[in-house]
């Protein structure tokens, strides 16, 4: 009987923990290899907070290709500010201005979703949108072949952002999705460790593929 009690918690700590529970979180792991296990079945416990982010993202994305009639002054005027700001960058330069850009992105994405997810849901629309009409606009005056040069970075960009505003949305939705066992405390925990382990890493990754892609492999001189 002892036994059986002794296993039933057990499974209810590590159940807990996943969770984003308080106390077990506080015997934290040493090794890196557990730290990104514990990301990971966080990012898995997660997922209808992101698979909801992923829906909202793929919606307007196809909104802004296929009717790109809003705000369209201000999108022409925003990249153009971003062109101006990156010509006659090197390659480090560069990697930092995109590496910063994303890393602000991503943090302002999780930590404005602490307002009850108001803003991730409308960053997640916003930038999908964006994404979208700068993809047609793209397409359309140098070719879809440009479109494909966006995939190598994109692979690793997106994730990190539907991640960042995936997460901001479950802190945002804490007070009324809250699981029991679970604390705030402990789920902000597991948010910066996914950030640190997983999110930070994609960023990095990225930001050097856009960067080769633009200096080195498609200059635009």
């Amino acid at each position: 009987m002892r036994k059986e009690e002794t296993e039933d918690g057990k499974k209810e700590k590590m159940e807990r923990r996943k969770l984003g529970g308080g106390k077990e979180n506080k015997k934290r792991s040493n090794t890196i290899k557990e730290q990104y296990k514990l990301a990971w079945n966080y990012i898995v416990n997660s997922k209808r907070y992101i698979y909801f982010i992923v829906a909202l993202f793929v919606i307007f994305l196809i909104i802004g290709y296929f009717l790109p009639v809003f705000f369209v002054d201000e999108v022409i005027e925003l990249v153009s500010k971003i062109i101006d700001e990156t010509e006659g960058m090197g390659f480090f330069e560069l990697f930092v201005f995109i590496f910063y850009n994303n890393l602000k992105t991503s943090l302002i994405s999780i930590i404005a979703g602490i307002a009850f997810g108001i803003f991730s849901i409308f960053n997640t629309i916003v930038n999908s949108y964006l994404i979208g009409f700068v993809g047609r606009a793209a397409s359309e005056k140098i070719g879809a072949g440009v479109l494909f040069r966006l995939v190598p970075h994109g692979i690793f960009e997106l994730p990190s952002f539907i991640l960042s505003l995936g997460l901001g949305l479950r802190l945002g939705l804490y007070l009324f999705l809250k699981k029991k066992g679970e604390t705030f405390s402990g789920n902000l925990e597991n948010v910066l460790r996914v950030f640190i382990f997983v999110i930070l890493p994609l960023l990095l990754i990225a930001a050097f593929i856009e960067t080769m892609l633009i200096v080195v492999i498609f200059p635009s001189g």
